[in-house]
């Protein structure tokens, strides 16, 4: 019986834990979807200088 106490107690601490960690890797997340973003501006960017470079070599 003891046994399953401290196993309950475990568990819950590991749930708070995990929210914890979780709050930290949202944050994380929303960091690397923002720097993502950026990154696909940049890349959207060098695409369409790109395409504006082989129409006016084309034309």
């Amino acid at each position: 019986m003891a046994g399953r106490t401290e196993g309950r107690s475990y568990f819950f601490e590991s749930r708070f834990d995990c929210i914890s960690v979780g709050g930290d890797l949202f944050q994380v997340a929303v960091a690397r979807i923002a720097r993502f973003q950026e990154l696909r501006g940049v890349t959207e960017g060098l695409v369409g200088a790109f395409e504006l470079a082989l129409h006016g070599m084309a034309g």
